[in-house]
């Protein structure tokens, strides 16, 4: 039941189920939508796998009706963009993007976009293959975009709100197969994640852990704990645009945790937090980009319980 930050090489499936049970029950309500269905099917193509999705019918051979109503939808979307997933390659970047995700056809990127992005900028870092064309896929045809070059990173220009729904599909034909920078993109107009799993950890204990939130609901996150006198996670950011961005932190622990984030441009905030023993995102402070381009974030536990505090992930929100 998880599809995997990365890609994977080889041979490999994500086998999910429809709502939280893998056989009938009837107090299970809580059914992925088509949204979901679909954003994590195109995430597992993206990263390289297949996805098994099951169903529960119950004592009469009968699937629920909601999952019904949600598999026809996602089915019918699936038919208008089939290139997306059927035979397609796995994602250059190796990851996904705040607005989405993408596979390939060929030399031709599929960005799969959930989120639109404000104003239509959709933003790709680190693109160094030459665009032969761009367009909306609309009807099974090409509606073309422009976009320009800014810095490592590409924009496309698309209309200001998405032509269809839950996720439209952008076409961008390349003139040779794609070849990306694969570093971590902050994106100046929607909210970037940063997880553990792309970060480099000194002096503290990088692992995945996994427990169960429901029956038969299995989680998994890359985390680090066992902080020692001067570890630090350090995350590598291809930032966009220079400018304001609120921070988070997602982390669990016990008591009073006081935490630190630096920057190599010399930006510095120290903030004691409370904590939960559950992983939850809290608020920490401004955190400001002089310039645009390669920089590094630092994260290091300044006190409190070092062997429980785990940190799983930040995520910077830009200031309009």
């Amino acid at each position: 039941m998880e599809v995997p930050p990365r890609n994977l090489p080889g041979l490999w499936e994500t086998c999910d189920t429809t709502n939280d049970s893998w056989a009938y029950a009837w107090y299970d309500q809580n059914w992925k939508d088509q949204k979901e269905i679909l954003h994590r099917l195109v995430s597992t193509v993206g990263r390289g796998g297949t996805y098994l999705l099951n169903v529960g019918p119950d004592g009469s051979g009968r699937i629920p009706a909601q999952a019904i109503k949600f598999l026809l939808q996602a089915g019918e979307w699936i038919k208008r963009y089939p290139q997306v997933v059927y035979s397609a390659g796995a994602s250059p970047w190796d990851h996904a993007q705040p607005w989405g995700d993408v596979t390939t056809s060929g030399n031709t990127l599929n960005l799969v976009v959930f989120d639109w992005p404000a104003q239509g900028r959709l933003m790709l870092p680190g693109l160094q293959t030459e665009i032969a064309a761009a367009g909306v896929v609309s009807g099974g045809k090409l509606l073309p975009v422009t976009w320009k070059k800014r810095g490592t990173w590409t924009e496309l220009q698309l209309p200001e709100a998405p032509p269809d729904r839950p996720a439209s599909v952008i076409a961008v034909k390349l003139r040779a197969a794609p070849q990306v920078d694969q570093t971590l993109g902050v994106h100046p107009n929607l909210p970037t994640s940063l997880l553990l799993e792309f970060a480099e950890v000194k002096d503290a204990t990088k692992k995945e852990i996994r427990w169960m939130e429901k029956f038969g609901e299995w989680k998994a996150a890359n985390q680090v704990s066992d902080w020692k006198p001067g570890g630090r996670a350090v995350w590598t950011v291809n930032v966009a645009e220079a400018g304001d961005y609120r921070l988070e932190l997602n982390y669990k622990g016990e008591g009073k945790l006081v935490w630190r984030i630096e920057t190599d441009e010399g930006v510095k905030i120290q903030n004691q937090q409370n904590s939960s023993p559950i992983y939850h995102s809290h608020p920490f402070g401004l955190l400001t980009f002089k310039t645009p381009g390669q920089h590094t974030i630092a994260v290091s536990l300044v006190d409190g319980p070092r062997e429980i505090a785990s940190l799983q992930a930040l995520r910077l929100s830009p200031v309009e």
